[in-house]
């Protein structure tokens, strides 16, 4: 991965950032990923929990 430093100075951001039709390129800050970082643990918790309160193999724990 190759990061650009070409416009870090512009004021209103990178200029391939707004010029991306498919607003595919956007700038994040320190605050934004922490947030995924924090939704993502949240997810993966609540999977976890759903997923223990399943009985996966009844008839193995009932010795059949």
């Amino acid at each position: 991965m190759v990061k650009c430093d070409l416009c870090t100075g512009c004021a209103g951001g990178p200029a391939c950032a707004k010029a991306c039709p498919t607003d595919a390129l956007r700038l994040i800050d320190a605050d934004f990923m922490e947030r995924a970082r924090q939704s993502k643990r949240k997810a993966a918790a609540r999977a976890t929990a759903s997923f223990a309160s399943m009985k996966l193999n009844a008839s193995l724990d009932e010795g059949e």
